[in-house]
């Protein structure tokens, strides 16, 4: 087999080759969903941003995230490693496991035939002995996500979602978490879930992930993109800053009534505190898509809820209000669970 000469693996066909950062390559992948969107709009933990603030990137109502200098330079060292890492990952093949032959290129990026918008860009095509496989590369400063053996879900949803679009039964991931430690990753995919071992330590496990189960949440998601109704409000760090600084704006006298079902989510997952995070954050994203440029957000009259500017922020947050009242309104027999 020629790995230069492929141009259709799978479901997918070859969309070109395109120079990392160039305007052909954001542009083609801006056209659809990819491997860094896939664990978005599956809302996998650590996914890399919120499903929500992902479909207003999509939907062109807000411009990605620009990286900040530290992330900027972190993603250009872990470009730089990229080659060293793919060739790292060619020796310990065959040097520790028993593969006589190695071949290997860089990807592209393909679409998929049938869904154009099922995007795949994996930084490797491999043969292994002649068996065609996939490989992911990453680089980790301080190994964070890694610990247990076993990769960020993120990461492994990335592989599989590259696995399903070409058609490859077996994926790998290898990952430089410090100077000195590669760790590399098997993921042998099936039709209901994965199986991943980690070929440096010999750790086994299965994720309950597959790649239809991933398909299904991205063509639902390509389709309210196409809609135009955005999904609703989710629990990620960004969605609530970026709820945050829709309005930074306060009518120092402004009210808005609130459902009481809401209010008493926010206190109940204020009181659970950090086990709860992502549903707290939730609750305060809708409640500031209520409130808008108000002040404070009532039920029944009670204040339960308030926007305040604190220290150098640029947009107010959200805090809860205390009270006798506040009390007795949380402990309404239609408290959600």
């Amino acid at each position: 087999m020629d790995l230069e000469s492929l141009t259709e693996l799978g479901p997918s066909k070859l969309a070109g080759k395109f120079v990392d950062g160039s305007p052909e390559w954001h542009q083609q992948r801006a056209t659809g969903i990819g491997g860094s969107d896939v664990a978005s709009v599956a809302q996998i933990e650590g996914a890399f941003k919120s499903r929500y603030v992902l479909w207003l990137e999509k939907a062109g109502l807000i411009p990605p995230e620009t990286p900040n200098e530290r992330t900027a330079e972190l993603f250009e060292f872990g470009h730089r490693l990229e080659p060293v890492i793919a060739e790292a990952f060619a020796d310990r093949m065959l040097d520790n496991y028993g593969v006589e032959e190695v071949a290997m290129t860089e990807s592209g990026s393909w679409a998929r035939v049938d869904h154009p918008w099922a995007l795949a860009n994996p930084d490797r095509l491999v043969l292994l002995d002649g068996e065609l496989v996939g490989l992911e590369i990453k680089a980790s400063g301080h190994g964070a996500g890694y610990e247990g053996g076993m990769p960020p879900q993120k990461y492994l949803a990335q592989c599989l979602w590259y696995a399903g679009n070409l058609g490859l039964g077996t994926f790998y991931l290898a990952a430089l978490i410090s100077l000195g430690s590669l760790q590399i990753w098997r993921l042998s995919i099936k039709e209901t879930a994965v199986n991943v071992v980690n070929l440096t330590s010999g750790e086994n496990e299965w994720f309950g992930m597959n790649y239809g189960h991933l398909f299904e949440e991205a063509k639902e998601f390509h389709a309210s993109l196409l809609s135009g109704e955005a999904p609703p409000l989710d629990g990620g760090n960004d969605t609530y800053d970026y709820m945050r600084a829709k309005e930074t704006t306060i009518r120092p006298k402004g009210t808005v009534d609130i459902p009481l079902e809401l209010a008493q989510r926010l206190h109940q997952w204020d009181a659970v505190n950090k086990e709860s995070e992502v549903e707290l954050k939730r609750a305060k994203s809708e409640t500031l898509e209520l409130m808008g440029d108000a002040k404070d957000a009532l039920v029944e009259g009670t204040k339960v809820a308030y926007r305040q500017m604190s220290g150098r922020a640029k947009a107010p947050s959200l805090y809860l209000a205390k009270g006798t009242k506040v009390r007795e309104l949380m402990a309404a027999d239609n408290k959600t669970s």
